[in-house]
């Protein structure tokens, strides 16, 4: 089981392509509209490109 998820934020932020602590993810919220997912963690918010699926395989 990994402990963490690699997914990738939008185009034009700093870093890509990051790594997330499955146990800092509090909330995910998907925008299906702009083809978008939010991440909610303990003390930061990701914007990415992955759906809540592709997320949730990486943890599993």
């Amino acid at each position: 089981m990994k402990t963490f998820i690699k997914v990738t934020q939008l185009p034009g932020t700093k870093d890509e392509t990051i790594y997330i602590s499955k146990y800092q993810i509090v909330y995910l919220e998907a925008d299906e509209r702009h083809s978008q997912t939010f991440i909610y963690c303990t003390n930061k918010e990701f914007t990415v490109i992955e759906t809540i699926d592709q997320i949730l395989s990486q943890i599993d």
